[in-house]
């Protein structure tokens, strides 16, 4: 039976149509609303033992169900056909309405992307509009603060010199009685510095930015001119600072003496101050900044200078050139561990290129002459730029275009005697983007000048960096000993004429070389010069020409009780100290004065008092180095490096063969020969009278005076040994080809 219902429900399944389709089809009309007959269905039967294989195409449903099964079947088949047809128009009709809504979104879609896309392009433009007007208004801020600073570096700087000539006292003792004058007064005095009320404007306490309990107020005080304020701060370092006792104020307290610093330039030299000590930064820093009252520039200027804390540099304000931006500074030798008490003088120069220039030279001229005159035995350098374009420079030395005012190359030729008189070379050759050397470098030090590779700022195209080492003078040079030798200007010549008047020259010259001739001929003469010329020991002294005996065994004596004073503190040795510095200056006053009245008397007779004195003002001395190099050998002795030096002449020039083959010469048509030569005793005693007294000496060591002083006995033995040369032994003696070599620094280094 389940089989058959199963069959039944499948064929009516695929057989069903829906109502209207039936009723369409029929042909009786539609019959759709004629109510089932049930008596009918009853009637309907069919048989169990169907065939399965029956269709239900065979079967008549209507009729063949007469059981509740059959019509429980025949209802499912329908309902089953119901069912799908409704299911067909649902999705028919699904279909269609989620299409059409999904069509008319998709055209509310576009729209609305449509309406973003232009909102969205509407927007962008907007903010290209405001990214605009944002980056004008950051270049109106950056311009604006940019503004603000430039007009508080103005206002900084214009403060600061409105406050160039004041010095601000801290930690004096504040008294309802206390006159600032009178402590301005009093601390220049202890400086060393005479002051007067007319060179204070004013002096006041102020009221300081943050008030600490018990601590006065400091002083502010204004001179009438810069130098005084500087002048007292060195005094003040000189002396390692001051206190109230100093002045005779209360009891002992430390005071501090300052320029007077804006709030923001405090603020600077305080980190600057803490960076140099957490960097272990050990320098000194001078300066002389721009004076516009002297200056024609208006921006910026001035000079300055670092040196190591180990110099112990010290800042000579009394040595300003007025007109000029100047700075001078001294390092002591104590401080450099050299060999000598020579100092070094430095000077930093700048002149600006106006129509001043030519006063400004001569401002120049007259420090420089001043300080060479007072310290005739150091060291010194002069840097700066000098602005002069129309002088060119070379190892020569300048060459001066006809460019400029005649006053400026006046002012320049002067400027350039004085340097040659004082032994300054300039050793700057190194010419700038112009092919011009502005920056100028004297020096009576011998030292190379190179561009400096790396330079501590921006380099200008004017001014290039420069480089030099000063290491010649840590070469200790080799210790000049007293050298004793003859003194031929005091001989008695009266017994040396009698000695060789009783030599017999013809036997005694005899040898069969010339050289053993000449070796015959100076053992007699070495003899003679020994018993008959007195010796004399010549020390080198590092006294001027002109220093008498006198004037000598003075300063000695009085370096000689400043030592007692300084170990021992005795008021009496200051006595004697001081008494002899007075003493030293008169006759040290009139020395020079004899020496320069003599010089001017004898200058026509005597050349060599004026090359003397000028030698004297060159503070570097002759000396040869301990240690010399030459490849990569080195000589570390006085024999040494004379040999050295002579190896190294000898190598310049071509040696002569010891020997020479006849062979080798032109072969002569002719059998003329020279007449033999004879040198006549006449003519050797005419030349040997007619020599200059005042030359020095050969290799053999006897000089001109003795050669005519004894003219008549050497006549003889001298044109026997000429005629021996030339006529018998064909060749000159060897000890005649010796000649003295003395090797003068130039430039470069000492050592190589």
């Amino acid at each position: 039976m389940r089989q058959i219902y199963w069959r039944y429900v499948t064929s009516a399944r695929s057989q069903w149509k829906c109502p209207n389709c039936v009723a369409t089809g029929r042909k009786g009309g539609d019959n759709s609303n004629t109510p089932v007959r049930t008596d009918k269905l009853s009637k309907i039967s069919r048989s169990a033992d169907t065939d399965s294989d029956v269709s239900i195409a065979e079967i008549a449903v209507p009729f063949a169900m007469a059981d509740d099964a059959n019509i429980f079947s025949r209802f499912e088949i329908i309902l089953d056909a119901k069912l799908k047809s409704i299911k067909c128009e649902i999705v028919e009709e699904l279909k269609t309405t989620i299409f059409n809504e999904l069509k008319n979104d998709m055209a509310s879609l576009s729209t609305e992307f449509t309406q973003l896309q232009s909102s969205y392009s509407q927007l962008q433009i907007e903010n290209d509009h405001l990214k605009n007007d944002l980056c004008v208004l950051q270049n109106r801020i950056s311009k604006s603060e940019d503004q603000v600073l430039e007009l508080r570096s103005q206002f900084g700087k214009q403060q600061q010199q409105a406050r160039i000539n004041n010095l601000e006292i801290v930690g004096l003792p504040q008294t309802s009685t206390d006159s600032p004058i009178d402590f301005v007064l009093r601390i220049a005095k202890y400086a060393g510095v005479e002051l007067s009320h007319g060179d204070i404007e004013f002096a006041h306490r102020v009221q300081p930015q943050r008030t600490i309990a018990g601590r006065p107020k400091p002083i502010v005080a204004k001179l009438r001119d810069r130098l005084y304020k500087d002048r007292i701060l060195s005094g003040l370092k000189k002396k390692k600072g001051i206190c109230t006792k100093d002045v005779g104020i209360g009891p002992e307290k430390k005071i501090f003496v300052n320029e007077h610093l804006t709030p923001e330039n405090k603020q600077l030299l305080k980190s600057t101050k803490n960076k140099a000590k957490e960097k272990a930064y050990k320098y000194d820093i001078l300066r002389c900044d721009r004076n516009p009252v002297t200056s024609t520039k208006t921006k910026g200027g001035g000079v300055v200078m670092c040196a190591s804390k180990k110099l112990h540099i010290q800042h000579q304000h009394e040595w300003d050139c007025p007109g000029v931006e100047a700075l001078w500074a001294t390092i002591p030798a104590q401080s450099l561990n050299v060999q000598g008490n020579q100092n070094i003088h430095i000077g930093l120069i700048y002149a600006p290129p106006d129509v001043l220039l030519p006063a400004r030279l001569e401002s120049i001229s007259s420090r420089l002459a001043e300080i060479v005159a007072s310290h005739p035995n150091d060291f010194l350098i002069l840097a700066g730029d000098f602005n002069l374009p129309n002088v060119t420079w070379s190892d020569s030395g300048p060459t001066i275009q006809k460019r400029g005012s005649l006053d400026l190359q006046n002012a320049f030729v002067n400027f350039v005697d004085l340097c040659n008189i004082s032994g300054l070379k300039q050793q700057n050759t190194i010419k700038n983007s112009k092919h011009n050397t502005l920056d100028l470098l004297f020096s009576n030090i011998d030292f190379d000048v190179i561009h400096c590779p790396n330079p501590l700022v921006s380099e200008d195209v004017y001014h290039p960096c420069l480089e030099f080492n000063l290491s010649n003078l840590l070469v200790r040079k080799a210790r000049q000993k007293s050298i004793s030798k003859p003194n031929f200007f005091k001989g008695d010549y009266i017994k040396i004429n009698e000695y060789l008047s009783k030599i017999n020259w013809k036997v005694v010259l005899v040898g069969d070389s010339i050289d053993r001739v000449i070796e015959i001929f100076y053992s007699i003469l070495n003899e003679t010069i020994n018993n008959y010329i007195p010796i004399k020991a010549k020390f080198n002294s590092n006294f001027p020409v002109w220093y008498s005996k006198s004037l000598t065994h003075i300063v000695k004596e009085k370096l000689l009780k400043h030592k007692r004073w300084k170990e021992g503190k005795n008021p009496r040795d200051y006595d004697e100290f001081a008494l002899l510095r007075t003493r030293q200056k008169n006759v040290q006053k009139k020395c020079y004065n004899s020496y320069i009245r003599r010089m001017q008397s004898y200058i026509l007779k005597d050349p060599k008092l004026l090359f003397s004195y000028t030698k004297s003002l060159r503070s570097n001395n002759n000396g040869y180095p301990t240690k010399l190099t030459r490849g990569d050998t080195a000589y570390t002795d006085e024999t040494s490096i004379c040999s050295g030096f002579s190896e190294y002449f000898e190598s310049v020039f071509v040696k002569p063969t010891n020997t020479y083959d006849p062979t080798s010469l032109i072969n002569l048509t002719h059998n003329e020969s020279l007449s033999k030569i004879i040198f006549a005793e006449d003519d050797i005693l005419r030349l040997l009278k007619s020599l200059k007294t005042n030359k020095g000496a050969g290799s053999d060591g006897i000089p001109p005076i003795f050669l005519s002083k004894c003219a008549s006995n050497l006549a003889k033995p001298l044109a026997i040994i000429f005629n021996l040369s030339i006529n018998v032994f064909c060749c000159f003696p060897e000890i005649w080809k010796q000649a003295l070599i003395v090797p003068i620094h130039k430039s470069g280094s000492r050592t190589k």
